[in-house]
């Protein structure tokens, strides 16, 4: 798959990817593919999963703190849904900042 991402960006990615499970990196791959924020349906759709495994892995990774919820609007479905959006990026630049302070 080709990514408009830099370099920097990329080896960030590989460095959390190690401590993700495969459906969580799968996820926030998926995610990231979007290019905005998005819904568990969509999520679901683009990976032809069950929601209930779809949702499961969002709550993991909200816990880990890479993805947060950006708004609440209605999904596809017609109702009213909470829409995630990955902040991997932002979460290691934290890191690696807090880190250099010291």
């Amino acid at each position: 798959m080709k990514t408009d991402m830099a370099d920097t960006s990329l080896e960030a990615y590989n460095d959390i990817k190690p401590t993700l499970g495969k459906n969580q990196y799968l996820v926030l791959k998926c995610m990231d593919r979007f290019n905005r924020p998005v819904c568990n349906y969509e999520l679901a759709k683009a990976l032809d999963w069950p929601i209930n495994c779809v949702t499961g892995r969002v709550r993991e990774l909200r816990e880990a703190g890479v993805v947060v919820s950006a708004k609440k609007m209605t999904s596809p479905t017609g109702r009213t849904a909470w829409y995630w959006q990955s902040t991997w990026k932002d979460y290691l630049i934290s890191t690696d900042a807090a880190a250099t302070d010291g």
